[in-house]
């Protein structure tokens, strides 16, 4: 089962990326490479963390500028954890839970279902891609399963959702997929990472045991078959929202000057991101008018060697 929309798809950033080759993945998800790509950065799994708001906050809709300034409590934490890491260039990794374990390994069943049952038939192709930092942002990134592309071109992103519960699968699935929902900020900033326009948001019903397929030993796509039989796929199409992105790179902006000044000067992060987050946009963007020369991103590393620690 499929949700189709018509959407007109801007691909005009591709017009000097045409015959480039397409990136493929270097690092896979979850790998300790992966992990140090995406250690010093603000990313799209913690994007529903990013954009919580306030109560006062959580009655404004996001063309309200003053709702860019509503965080929620929990955003203090992440932002420690995030200076943290750079500060000691390590990432703690958390508690690997049987959900993200079955998500891990039906990888391979969803990309292959997906290819077969959907994309062939228009085209598509999928590729594999790694942690992506956001154009003229490398404080900010996401890892999308993967790519479209068609006819060449970058098209769109993929993002997977292996259920494990009938009510993540019902939020998934039949709720709205907008502001309030479980992945919505995460694929809006998948989209701001690869600057596309869309996402294919695939969702998995869950299957009569995951434990099977968590403790199988063999090769996964000996079970293709079975858990095809036993699970349902939707793809959606979330379109890219102007608005929703543009709160969440103001809302990033700030975080990252907050985290700057923490690791620079030290103090409350409260304290800090009080004061910072009023800040005119444009003496926000100071803080990447450091890090950007001449329109050119700097690199990963150059971006690390100016950090002050």
């Amino acid at each position: 089962m499929s949700k189709e929309s018509n959407l007109d798809i801007n691909l005009d950033f591709l017009e000097n990326e045409v015959d480039q080759d397409v990136p493929i993945k270097e690092a896979e998800q979850r790998t300790e490479e992966w992990f140090k790509e995406r250690m010093f950065c603000y990313t799209g799994s913690k994007g529903k963390t990013i954009m919580a708001c306030s109560p006062r906050g959580a009655k404004m809709s996001w063309d309200n500028p003053d709702k860019i300034n509503e965080f929620s409590s929990g955003i203090i934490s992440y932002i420690y954890e995030t200076a943290m890491q750079r500060k000691t260039n390590r990432y703690i990794k958390g508690a690997s839970t049987t959900d993200m374990k079955y998500g891990n390994i039906v990888e391979p069943l969803i990309e292959r279902r997906s290819r077969e049952e959907y994309f062939n038939s228009k085209g598509m192709v999928r590729l594999p891609v790694g942690f992506k930092t956001f154009p003229n942002r490398p404080y900010a990134g996401a890892s999308s399963d993967d790519i479209i592309t068609k006819n060449d071109e970058i098209i769109a992103v993929v993002e997977n959702k292996a259920c494990t519960s009938w009510n993540a699968h019902y939020k998934r699935t039949y709720e709205n997929t907008d502001e309030s929902s479980m992945d919505f900020w995460q694929t809006q900033m998948e989209m701001i990472a690869w600057e596309v326009d869309l996402c294919y948001y695939i969702v998995i019903s869950p299957p009569t045991d995951i434990m099977k397929y968590v403790y199988y030993d063999g090769d996964i796509m000996d079970l293709y078959d079975e858990w095809c039989s036993e699970t349902e796929m939707t793809i959606e199409e979330i379109k890219r929202s102007p608005i929703h992105c543009e709160a969440l790179l103001k809302r990033i902006d700030i975080l990252e000057k907050v985290t700057v000044s923490f690791l620079e000067n030290g103090g409350d992060i409260k304290v800090i991101l009080d004061r910072f987050k009023n800040d005119e946009p444009s003496e926000v963007r100071q803080l990447i008018d450091k890090r950007v020369a001449g329109g050119e991103p700097k690199t990963k590393k150059e971006i690390l060697d100016d950090l002050p620690f």
